[in-house]
């Protein structure tokens, strides 16, 4: 599809367009949501990593957990981008939040494919 000849309405309809079906399909449009998923699936297809499970949407400070129970936050950054922040617990600022924090790095294009971990 050449989008350089679609006028700016156009594109604007094309990309509310894209991301009700992409809500019709369960997939997330937000950086962080693709950074979590390519993460997981990084892990799992990569012998000696550990097999990752999404954590439960909601989940404070934990975005996926291993089958050893392990909790991993993830943070995403694209085109200089960086999604979320972590922060103590405000009632016990010692008390360990998560096992493992991994940063994924996606590609500086618009492809949003994994450049680095």
């Amino acid at each position: 599809m050449d989008l350089k000849g679609l006028r700016d309405e156009d594109l604007i309809s094309l990309r509310a367009d894209v991301e009700q079906e992409m809500r019709s399909r369960g997939l997330s449009s937000s950086v962080g949501e693709i950074g979590e998923a390519v993460a997981i699936k990084y892990f799992n297809k990569t012998p000696g990593l550990s097999n990752l499970k999404a954590a439960p949407h909601g989940t404070k400070n934990i975005d996926a957990l291993s089958r050893s129970g392990d909790r991993y936050s993830i943070k995403t950054i694209q085109k200089a981008h960086k999604t979320g922040t972590v922060y103590p617990d405000s009632e016990n600022p010692d008390r360990q939040l998560f096992e493992y924090l991994l940063v994924v790095k996606l590609d500086p294009g618009f492809n949003w494919t994994l450049d680095k971990i």
